[in-house]
């Protein structure tokens, strides 16, 4: 990392402009570009951002710009005729030019979770995303180097408030919208005939495939929450046809929450629209946080549950029966998903396409609570748990010594031992059957401490974990699940639908004790830094 140092310190010099040979110079913008592009190619990844985290480049190159900002506010409009618009017009283009490029180079900091910090702390992250839109718009490279696309940069900004404020304030959402809205009420015919849906509950249709991923990475927890907190649907009596979306709030209004037949009428193509909405909906979900947040604000549980008594057909006064289409298949999959809470084994979510049989959908439909027991897992939550030895000893562990050092060390020891050799010890006692819930990636499963994701046993093994071993062992649980992942990933990389994959799927077949000699690997060589980290953020947040 050495010739990082010398290029980063120097670089540094240049934008304080602290070299004398250069004073003056009209080279001196030329140079500063081509030392920073290197930083650049080096602060633009993790391990590179913490080489040169210590000379705060991202304040250096924030103080240059909101200098030639006001550079080129300040550049008189030419009067035409004049023998000085030649001059005047070059002298703006130059310090145009200069602008973007130090915008560009505050941009990509965006492209890690430390480096969108710093960036964030500069106050120009609306600037950004404003230039990153505009480039958009043009159809051009976010990066010249062309190393990240926009949608990478837009995943890693939308997971903050404040990124997700910036990106509305850019114009991105509304022309992601208008983007997706073409494609999913207008799109062109001809795609839809030559690339036919293979079922009547295939999901998203392939020209939107696109927009429905762009979607996915953008609506974070914070950035849904800035986007709709507080706002009613606007529920109107009439819908013009050509009535475009133009923000999320319209998007819940006429693709997910259709309550009305006004709403139904507005579509060109009610049930492939529809069927994307809901789709969404199921992903956004995953999100515990987002569900509640839907909930409180617009009640989907019972506008789901409203459609689907819709759905029946009263074939005598004393039998109904479900119709079963597209839409009822979506809508009973996404009732069971945010209805109830557990790990692989301990819910079943219904497949949401139809078997070649004489019965293509044998899942029971309801319009009412409460939920088909079939939906709930057979295994034993409640089995009386016989003490083993070994956790005898740890919970001896737990008589605070004289010497507090070696009573964590003898803790640590104890736990590590039994997590390796008999887990299933540690569990915590859960009624049978009964996780009601009545209320880019890593970090959500995180905050809602790997509900949905992990059976209840795993989550205990993961909470004592961090309790007995430290906070920094999150991390490295998280590093385990991807290495666990790891074909699927590769997989769902080349589908482009990774981050649908890792929202939706829970952690099948994912052991915290099977980690434990790789979690220590990483301790061993990340533990410093780490805890480092963790104890800045917390004060920077106090």
């Amino acid at each position: 990392s050495t010739g990082a140092h010398i290029i980063a310190q120097f670089s540094k010099k240049l934008l304080n402009e602290d070299i004398s040979i250069f004073s003056g110079s009209e080279m001196l913008p030329v140079v500063k570009g081509a030392f920073i592009s290197v930083c650049r190619q080096i602060y633009s990844t993790c391990e590179g951002l913490q080489v040169l985290i210590t000379y705060n480049l991202h304040e250096s190159i924030a103080k240059v710009w909101k200098k030639t900002s006001l550079l080129s506010e300040r550049i008189p409009t030419p009067v035409e005729g004049s023998d000085s618009v030649s001059s005047v017009s070059q002298e703006s283009q130059n310090i145009m030019a200069w602008e973007d490029n130090l915008l560009d180079d505050l941009l990509h900091f965006a492209a890690t979770p430390k480096g969108l910090l710093l960036l964030q702390r500069t106050g120009a992250i609306d600037e950004c995303m404003t230039f990153m839109f505009n480039r958009y718009a043009k159809k051009l490279q976010v990066s010249r180097h062309k190393k990240f696309g926009c949608g990478v940069l837009v995943t890693q900004v939308a997971s903050t408030a404040a990124g997700g404020v910036a990106l509305k304030k850019s114009g991105f959402i509304n022309e992601l919208i208008t983007e997706l809205w073409s494609n999913l009420e207008y799109g062109r015919d001809d795609v839809r005939v030559t690339h036919p849906r293979t079922t009547p509950v295939d999901p998203i249709d392939q020209s939107c495939q696109k927009s429905f991923l762009a979607l996915v990475n953008l609506l974070s927890y914070p950035t849904i929450y800035e986007l709709i907190r507080n706002q009613d649907l606007p529920n109107k009596t009439e819908y013009s046809l050509r009535e475009v979306p133009t923000c999320v709030i319209d998007i819940i209004d006429r693709l997910i929450i259709l309550n009305s037949e006004a709403k139904i009428h507005s579509l060109f193509n009610y049930e492939q629209s529809h069927i994307f909405g809901l789709r969404l909906l199921s992903v956004i979900c995953c999100d515990l946080d987002t569900l509640l947040l839907l909930e409180a604000q617009y009640q989907v549980s019972e506008m789901l549950l409203n459609a689907q008594e819709e759905n029946i057909l009263e074939t005598s006064e004393s039998n109904r029966d479900f119709i079963i289409d597209g839409l009822s298949v979506e809508r009973n999959h996404v009732l069971v998903r945010i209805n109830l809470v557990g790990g692989p084994l301990e819910r079943v979510l219904p497949p949401r396409i139809l078997e070649k049989s004489d019965n293509p959908y044998p899942w029971p439909m309801f319009s009412s609570y409460p939920l088909p027991n079939c939906y709930l897992s057979d295994i034993t939550r409640n089995a009386v748990i016989k003490q083993d030895n070994d956790l005898g000893k740890l919970l001896l562990c737990l008589k605070i010594s004289d010497k507090q050092t070696e009573w964590i060390v003898n803790c640590r020891r104890q736990f590590c031992k039994m997590m390796k050799a008999k887990p299933d010890i540690i569990s915590g006692e859960v009624q049978q059957g009964k996780y009601r819930q009545d209320t880019w990636i890593c970090l959500q499963w995180i905050t809602q401490c790997f509900w949905n994701y992990l059976d209840w046993i795993e989550i205990c093994h993961y909470i004592a974990t961090c309790v007995f071993l430290g906070p920094d062992y999150q991390v490295y649980i998280c590093i385990a699940i991807f290495k666990h992942l790891q074909q699927d990933i590769l997989q769902h990389t080349q589908t482009q639908d990774l981050q649908v994959f890792l929202k939706e799927e829970a952690l099948h077949g994912f052991r915290v004790s099977d980690y434990f000699e790789y979690m220590e690997m990483l301790e061993q060589n990340y533990r410093t830094v780490l805890l480092r980290d963790m104890r800045n953020i917390r004060l920077q947040s106090t």
